[in-house]
């Protein structure tokens, strides 16, 4: 099996009542994090997780946690697409940790992951919230080099996404994605759509106001989607789309319709670099 690369990121914030600020850091390559910065300027801390490399080897290990301890206010992202490379043997894994303390909010929004040909990857996303924090997460699935007609051709894809309140699991989603075992264009998989995106809304007492605008930005005519309540502190959304940009745009409103009702701020479009 190839032994890949073994990368770390620690991130620890802390709020001053004010402003959310990166109190503690530790990173090994391939990950690091850029310098958070105030884009809201209400304190909310906007971090970037960045992999030099460029991509994600055979073997290669990452492994992410945060802590938003409590009051801190934290919108994390990466600079660019999560990018999966042609593997010959064995598998890379990606493992994200992320708590939030009470009173505090995270909001988790990656680029998509874009599964090369003969890639194989494991990923885990665990959430633990605890008390009255607020937690906003989505992850988004490419099908593959669309330019380079690679589509569905890579030879696994395992995410696995647990999201516990006060230590009670509340979320529990394993999407397993084998393009050689099954045919995903059939009925009830993947249909005629290319690809989707898994969302996350977790806060006491959302809104059932918000479920409407929601429904209604995913009424377009070139995306699925749906929204279901688990119970009254926690919501999922799945969405399927053909065009990657019309699908961005749904989950940017599905977003600023979340930081409007649940949090009380507006919408913002994240810089990228």
């Amino acid at each position: 099996m190839t032994q890949g690369a073994t990368g770390k990121l620690k991130l620890v914030f802390r709020s001053n009542g004010k402003q959310t600020s990166l109190a503690e850091q530790y990173y090994k390559l391939p990950l690091q994090v850029l310098p958070p910065h105030d884009q809201d300027g209400d304190g909310t801390a906007f971090v970037y997780f960045l992999n030099p490399s460029g991509g994600i080897l055979s073997g290669d290990r990452l492994c992410t946690e945060l802590l938003a301890d409590d009051n801190a206010s934290v919108v994390a992202t990466t600079t660019s697409n999560n990018k999966i490379y042609k593997m010959d043997d064995g598998y890379a894994g990606i493992y994200n940790d992320f708590s939030v303390g009470d009173h505090a909010a995270l909001e988790y929004l990656p680029l998509p992951t874009v599964p090369f040909a003969g890639s194989n990857l494991r990923q885990e996303n665990i959430f633990r919230i605890r008390g009255s924090s607020v937690l906003f997460a989505w992850d988004i699935l490419s099908p593959g080099r669309w330019r380079s007609n690679e589509i569905f051709a890579y030879d696994r894809f395992d995410s696995l996404t647990k999201i516990y309140r006060d230590g009670r699991l509340i979320v529990c989603e394993h999407i397993l994605v084998e393009p050689g075992e099954k045919t995903l264009t059939r009925i009830c998989v993947m249909e005629s759509y290319l690809t989707s995106a898994s969302v996350y809304l977790c806060a006491r007492g959302i809104p059932l106001s918000l479920k409407d605008q929601i429904q209604q930005i995913l009424r377009s005519s070139d995306l699925r989607g749906g929204m279901t309540f688990l119970d009254r502190e926690a919501a999922a959304i799945r969405v399927v789309a053909n065009d990657p940009l019309l699908l961005q745009e749904a989950l940017d409103a599905i977003w600023t319709a979340f930081r409007k009702q649940v949090l009380g701020k507006d919408g913002t479009k994240i810089r990228r670099y």
